[in-house]
């Protein structure tokens, strides 16, 4: 069935399909529509769905800075009017249903023990009697957190027992020095769509608002503007290193073919055309975010104005690798399939044994099994005719 369904595909979307298995995108999680567009059928596609959240923390109202807890990892915040820091829930824990935060599961013990041999104390100088300096060192050479508080020693056979109270605090780096995200008012604005505790839609305001701000100053771009930006370009490559094309986001500028330049207002032209080209993606990105929520302009006025049947909150990352972006913005979660996890799938479907293929990760992982179903799809359900075009 489905190498029938590949047989019918359309050239591009079988162009698409190439592509991708070329790629691989083992490290991707995308919707499904993503690889819908690619031609796939939405009922292969549905039973693999799942929500990949990234590594980031609703902030609520009277929080300064997030962090991580030293002890759990759970996250935490500085309660600003109370001078403390407090436990914060995990969006996955919001979405269970948690309505406040459990601190008999989220306290657990705080009690860290550290066990030394009994030549390093005696009856008569133990961890109290050390001076501020040599505490400290002691801390570091055992991974204690620095602002953990002594609470008493004890004697167990052959070892001495010290232990200490870790507070709600921050997790710290190789420093000890504590690991803190200030919140800054002017990021991290999202609107949030819920079905019960689940949130179902999201709306980066922020990324609205940089949107906005370039469709409302963009211009077409005059061919004086573009032969300038040429000249400039020819002269960089003088003083600093030969280039026969650049590439700018999927466009290749070619400068030179065969070594001779090509006409200068040729270079400018294309230049030009491909500034309208990103002007249009610009319009085009700002349309769709009217279209998903009408009253954004009015929200990034002013962020009292929530619209209706949204739900205003901050998202701040804990930590940048192993968050989600898309063009160096957040994106909190997405429903959606990992294309390692498709082209396996994939593979299933096609009868093609994937067996002894050797990976060095997801991405190596992808691109491997990825070449092991393209070559079947060249030799099974005519791809290979994209090979003569």
């Amino acid at each position: 069935m489905m190498k029938e369904h590949m047989k019918n595909m359309n050239e591009e979307q079988k162009t698409a399909i190439r592509e991708w298995l070329k790629r691989g995108d083992g490290h991707s999680v995308a919707p499904v529509d993503y690889y819908t567009d690619m031609g796939l059928p939405i009922e292969f596609l549905e039973p693999m769905v799942n929500r990949t959240w990234s590594n980031f923390v609703h902030v609520p109202k009277g929080i300064s800075k997030v962090a991580k807890d030293a002890l759990t990892y759970q996250p935490i915040g500085w309660h600003e009017e109370n001078e403390r820091w407090v436990f914060l829930l995990t969006p996955q824990q919001q979405e269970d249903g948690y309505i406040e935060t459990r601190y008999g599961s989220l306290s657990q013990s705080r009690t860290k023990r550290v066990w030394v041999e009994e030549g390093e104390f005696d009856d008569t100088y133990g961890y109290e009697e050390m001076n501020e300096e040599e505490k400290a060192q002691f801390k570091r050479e055992h991974d204690i957190h620095p602002d953990a508080s002594y609470q008493h020693m004890s004697k167990d056979d052959e070892y001495w027992v010290i232990s200490f109270r870790i507070p709600v605090t921050p997790e710290t780096n190789y420093d000890k020095e504590p690991i803190e995200y200030d919140i800054k008012e002017t990021v991290s604005h999202f609107l949030v769509k819920y079905d019960g505790t689940k949130r179902i839609d999201k709306f980066n305001a922020g990324r609205f608002a940089w949107t906005r701000k370039q469709v409302k100053k963009m211009k077409p771009m005059t061919k004086k503007a573009s032969m300038d930006w040429v000249r400039e370009q020819l002269a960089r490559r003088e003083e600093n290193f030969p280039f026969s094309s650049m590439y700018m986001g999927g466009d290749e500028l070619v400068f030179f073919v065969d070594g001779k330049q090509r006409a200068m207002k040729d270079i400018a032209e294309d230049y030009r055309q491909y500034d309208l080209r990103e002007q249009g993606y610009l319009v085009e990105a700002y349309n769709r975010q009217i279209e998903a929520c009408p009253q954004a302009e009015a929200f990034i006025q002013d962020t009292k104005q929530v619209p209706l049947g949204w739900v205003y909150e901050k998202f701040v990352p804990l930590g940048y690798t192993d968050v989600m972006w898309n063009n160096n913005w957040m994106t909190p979660w997405v429903d959606g399939i990992g294309s390692t996890r498709v082209i396996s799938a994939l593979a299933n479907a096609l009868d093609v044994s994937l067996d002894g293929i050797g990976t060095l990760g997801r991405g190596s992982t992808a691109r491997a099994y990825g070449k092991a179903v393209l070559t079947y799809l060249e030799e099974e359900c005519n791809f290979a005719e994209l090979l003569q075009a």
